[in-house]
């Protein structure tokens, strides 16, 4: 100045660059704001004190390297996308509201479809991650700790939640919770599920997941494939299928048949056949030179229908065109 004073400007790091534009920026929130549908986001290491909305179609957001937080400071979500096709991944979200409205108290609350939220850590918020009249998202390989909830799914269907691992703060708390006509999602692999509740949710799959204890209530026509659990409550309305894949061959007098024709039953279902037996779906092929099918056939081994427990369904019924033949399964032999 010209009395000599020195004055020091502290300009902030402009952290955050659009990818398209080029246009730098302090807070992710106003980049997001600026950005055009389907556009890249790129965000620097550091701790970021903001509740995002993702508003823009397609936006990809990143990180370069390091720890990325955001920090919600207790007041609301952390993020939530209300547009379709987001992606979002390596970030660390933390400290939304603990009330008790997962509107307002998520790691991460999802509005809309097709995401893929993957390899992120969410912590310290009421729930983790919340869907909510979202369908087909890929919610793959994050952690989620210090949480009431892990994953919440509202009115939510054909999603797929694979390789988590959740860690909520209570042994009285849902891992993994789906609700209010939330369908057909698959979840396999995720680890640190004791509880998993389907409440007014039909259809849905667990593939190689392990759980301890399983929990339906007015869920039908739900199904567990290769995966183990402790407890099953099922109420009068709900029903679990637990089912396996069975590798069968077919010999005779200890010697495998090659080029047979085979049909398998499950209970009053055909699960597989041949073309030689044409009143039927012909996809199936022959055995090969081992006597076995090329490939291996899904069956329920255990029912779980209006009842906590369950009864076995292993009584598996198979047809061949050579008669004096022999179907062998890893569970028990078919005559």
């Amino acid at each position: 100045t010209a009395d000599g004073t020195v004055l020091i400007v502290d300009v902030p790091d402009l952290r955050v660059e659009n990818y398209q534009t080029g246009q730098r920026t302090y807070h992710i929130q106003t980049s997001i704001d600026n950005a055009g549908d389907y556009d890249l986001i790129i965000v620097d290491s550091g701790t970021y004190y903001e509740n995002l909305v993702i508003h823009k179609k397609g936006l990809t957001l990143q990180t370069t390297y390091g720890n990325t937080i955001i920090d919600a400071q207790r007041n609301g979500c952390v993020v939530t996308i209300t547009r379709d096709s987001v992606t979002m991944s390596n970030f660390t979200f933390i400290n939304a509201s603990q009330w008790e409205n997962p509107s307002n108290s998520s790691g991460i609350n999802i509005e809309s479809d097709d995401n893929q939220i993957f390899d992120n850590q969410i912590s310290d918020s009421y729930v983790g991650i919340f869907l909510i009249e979202a369908d087909s998202n890929d919610i793959t390989g994050n952690v989620i700790s210090d949480v009431s909830k892990g994953l919440l799914v509202s009115s939510s269907a054909l999603n797929q939640i694979f390789d988590n691992t959740i860690d909520t703060l209570s042994s009285d708390s849902q891992d993994i919770e789906l609700v209010l006509n939330s369908d057909n999602n698959e979840m396999s692999n995720n680890s640190g599920v004791d509880k998993l509740e389907l409440s007014n949710s039909d259809g849905n799959k667990l593939i190689d997941q392990s759980v301890d204890t399983i929990r339906l209530t007015a869920s039908a026509n739900n199904s567990a494939i290769g995966s183990s659990y402790n407890y099953i409550v099922c109420d009068s309305s709900s029903s679990l299928y637990l089912k396996h894949y069975l590798n069968m061959y077919v010999e005779r007098n200890n010697t495998p048949l090659e080029d047979v024709d085979v049909q398998i039953w499950d209970g009053p279902s055909v699960i597989y056949s041949t073309e030689y037996f044409d009143d039927f779906d012909t996809s199936g092929s022959k055995t090969g030179s081992d006597g076995s099918l090329p490939e291996d056939v899904l069956v329920i081994y255990r029912v779980f229908n209006g009842s906590s427990t369950g009864s076995d369904n292993l009584k598996v019924t198979g047809t061949l065109s050579n008669a004096a033949a022999t179907i062998v399964t890893n569970f028990e032999t078919i005559t």
